[in-house]
Formats: structure tokens, sequence, C-alpha cells
């Protein structure tokens, strides 16, 4: 089973990047001593997705940081106007479950969803997000990109597993999703005794949602 996780940073209000995407409100937190648990946990994933802001704000870096791991690219734009791609970056329009039993069928344990608040946002909606692991930075920005979109969200209920402190005042928490009873709207789940391969096959069958071609934010 693939566990999708979402790992990111937010400040005290709510925001994962300024209003025109700015991180430089990160740099004051930097430790060569503490990496707020960055190593262990990159070291236990297989699988990246994101959207293309948060695409291009990575490659804007440098050297791309995630070695080979398959990396899905939300976007709705041509596949060639992202330039040369990195090894393992395929970009894709497909909706969240497809992209979901894609990974099922790879045998991806664990799955980054490295952002940003849309990407986040969509699967949430579809009942797709597993786990999240929020660093809370002791800043207040006031305005800037949320850590999930706004839009209509059926309940979820999630589990605190861990909290720690750490020497910056960074406070990072580990919540895991409660097993729903019901598949949220809009994403039904799979009849049982349904395999994956015969899962695959009908959501190829099916349309594209609306969701799949909105614009994929930071």
């Amino acid at each position: 089973m693939t566990a999708l996780v979402y790992f990111v940073a937010q400040s005290l209000d709510g925001f994962i990047a300024g209003p025109e995407g700015q991180l430089d409100w990160l740099q004051a937190y930097d430790r060569a001593d503490d990496d707020h648990g960055y190593a262990d946990f990159i070291a236990g994933i297989d699988g990246l997705v994101m959207g293309r802001a948060t695409f291009e704000a990575v490659r804007a870096f440098g050297l791309w940081p995630y070695g080979e791991r398959p990396c899905w690219v939300l976007s709705r734009s041509e596949p060639s106007s992202l330039g040369a791609l990195p090894p393992g970056v395929q970009p894709t329009h497909q909706r969240p479950s497809l992209i979901a039993a894609r990974w099922e069928a790879m045998g991806l344990r664990r799955v980054w969803l490295v952002g940003g608040g849309q990407t986040a946002a969509l699967f949430m909606r579809c009942g797709l997000l597993d786990e999240l692991i929020v660093a809370t930075v002791p800043t207040w920005l006031g305005a800037g990109r949320a850590l999930f979109a706004a839009g209509d969200f059926a309940p979820q209920r999630y589990t605190l597993r861990h909290s720690e402190r750490h020497p910056s005042g960074i406070v990072v928490s580990t919540l895991v999703r409660e097993a729903a009873a019901e598949a949220p709207p809009g994403e039904d789940a799979p009849p049982a005794g349904i395999d994956i391969d015969e899962r695959l096959g009908r959501m190829r069958r099916d349309p594209l949602t609306q969701h799949d071609t909105e614009p994929i934010d930071l």
C-alpha cells in the first residue's frame, strides 16, 4: 500500500510561501546541526509528486536534489514547455486517483507530496493524503500561499502521532489519517475484489475531471 506524505514547512498563520512564492523567510532557521528530520524522512521516500510551480522553484536551486526517484509533476502545459527534465521526472495532467493507482502498480511504499498548496488540496479532496508532517515555523507572514488551497472538502480526521520542538524553535508534527468509512465525494472507492490492473483500466476510460486541468500552484 502506497502512503502519500505531505512534508512541508508552514508559518504560524498557515502559509508555505510568500504571496509571490518567496521562501527567504525560512533561511533564518537553517542549522548545520539540525535538519529537522529531513535526512531520515527522505531516506524512506521512493517517489515524489509536486505542482509545476514547485518543480520550477526546486529546479531553480540548481542541482536536482532527489536523485533518480520517480517524480510526477502536475501540469496542464505541454511537456516540452518544461525543458530538459531531471532523471525520473514525468509531467502529467492525470487525476490524483489514477496517479495513485500507478504508484500502487509500481510498488512504491512512500511518496512525498512536495507542494504546493493547490496540489495538496487536490489529493486531500480525493481522500488520498495519508500523512502530514508539518514543520511550524515561529514566523507570522501575514499573507502568502496557503498550506492547502481553498476548496470544498469532505471532513477528514487525522491523529497526532508525534510532535517535537527543535532548537530552532520549529515544531514538527506528524499526523496520520484515520481510515475513512466512505470515500470522499468525487472519488468513488473501488468495489471489493477489483485488483489494481482492473482499476487502472477502468480509470483510463474515465474522462479527466476539471481538477486535472486547473493550473497547479506552488
